[in-house]
């Protein structure tokens, strides 16, 4: 078991990558305290020791948050960012509003709760970070212009966090996966699907259950010395 006695934080946990990394977090041994805004039917099982309603685009819920994981464990030993939202539209129809919204959930939602938890990890001198991000974010994604430059800013963070908090022994990394079927894409029309597959050197999509398995073990003892890198799971023809 990869992570038996660890503490690990986990937001976006009503979303499908996000509850697979829940999940997978507990197969392997982990105390899991998991955010979560919206509700879903998967948080009715899910299985972590703490389930919380957290907002990450405001910051007080998130420091109660963190503070409610000390208090029960006394430490924080990873901490994964999966909170994620859309407002696609087209750039020249896209409101204000849809892009302040995706841009206050990735981007700014992703630097609140790791500064909420730095303090903790910092006097640990130790840590591991994993940011989730999308291809939407290297390649860019017609119709979803707020969402790419959310995750390409992501990716920035993670750059300079990996450089920043590594002598305090924490690592940062990014998850980047493929098109993946969840709640988030399930309006995708099937020439959407069509075009994913074909762009894969495999045929395949990818799969929430496998990029989680990938975060458990970048939360690992087993994965050490890494940081400041981009983890694609995906079969995107390059």
């Amino acid at each position: 078991m990869w992570l038996r006695g660890k503490t690990i934080l986990i937001t976006g946990a009503s979303g499908t990558i996000g509850g697979a990394i829940v999940r997978a977090a507990k197969r392997e041994g982990a105390w899991v305290a998991a955010g979560y805004l919206t509700h879903s039917p998967d948080l009715q099982h899910c299985p972590a020791d703490l389930l919380d309603s957290v907002d990450v685009t405001q910051r007080e819920p998130v420091v109660q948050w963190i503070a409610r994981v000390l208090q029960a464990r006394g430490q924080i030993d990873g901490l994964v960012t999966a909170a994620g939202n859309l407002a696609d539209r087209t750039l020249a129809k896209m409101t204000e509003e849809e892009w302040d919204t995706v841009i206050a959930t990735h981007l700014t939602g992703t630097y609140r709760v790791v500064r909420a938890a730095l303090p903790s990890m910092a006097h640990q001198r130790t840590g591991k970070i994993i940011t989730v991000v999308s291809m939407a974010g290297l390649h860019g994604r017609v119709g979803q212009a707020n969402y790419s430059a959310a995750k390409a800013g992501v990716l920035g963070f993670m750059k300079s966090a990996a450089q920043e908090l590594g002598p305090w022994g924490i690592e940062v990394n990014a998850l980047c996966p493929g098109f993946t079927p969840s709640r988030m894409t399930e309006t995708v029309p099937p020439e959407g699907w069509e075009r994913a597959r074909e762009a894969s050197a495999l045929g395949t999509l990818a799969e929430a259950e496998v990029a989680a398995d990938l975060v458990a073990w970048l939360l690992s003892d087993r994965c050490r010395g890494i940081t400041g890198q981009i983890f694609h799971c995906d079969s995107r023809r390059s």
